[in-house]
């Protein structure tokens, strides 16, 4: 509810009309348009395996189910940023809402990845919520971006191309 108690009086009456009043955690997650974090760690392993057909089949499987592919865009922005978070060694900040082993799974995941990559991952993501946000079809931006992403743009470290230089 963000903070709003009438928000959160709202969506309570919803899910218990939703649910006829027994209430169970999946039927709030479906009523909210949650999305599975499990979709993420797909996604971002698809990047990290250069599979841009695995990112568009996830892409058209959000679509078809009637997923709103802006809140899907923001759900991988959150996810990377948990990534960089991980990845920089901060503990749990900004890790309160989450259950030890998704933090432990946050961590190894982020271990694939430098901190330029997932800034450079971030960077792409939200451009394309930028666009997606100006376009008709919301769905091209997110697909060329996790396209990019996945056929290696934007994703070399610097540090990575000074480095093959000088072994030349």
């Amino acid at each position: 509810a963000g903070g709003s108690l009438r928000d959160a009086e709202s969506i309570l009456d919803q899910v218990t009309a939703f649910t006829g009043g027994k209430i169970q955690e999946k039927d709030i997650h479906t009523l909210l348009g949650d999305l599975d974090e499990e979709i993420f760690v797909r996604a971002v392993e698809g990047i990290q395996a250069q599979e841009p057909i695995k990112l568009l089949k996830l892409v058209a499987d959000a679509s078809n189910g009637g997923t709103d592919l802006t809140q899907w865009g923001m759900g991988l922005l959150g996810f990377l940023r948990n990534l960089l978070v991980a990845k920089v060694g901060a503990g749990v900040l900004g890790f309160e809402d989450l259950g030890k082993e998704s933090v432990e799974r946050l961590v190894s995941l982020s271990e694939s990845f430098g901190v330029e990559s997932l800034t450079g991952m971030i960077q792409e993501v939200t451009f394309a919520l930028e666009l997606m946000r100006r376009v008709g079809e919301p769905r091209i931006p997110l697909e060329v971006a996790l396209v990019r992403l996945s056929t290696g743009g934007s994703l070399v470290a610097v540090s990575d191309l000074l480095g093959r230089l000088e072994e030349l």
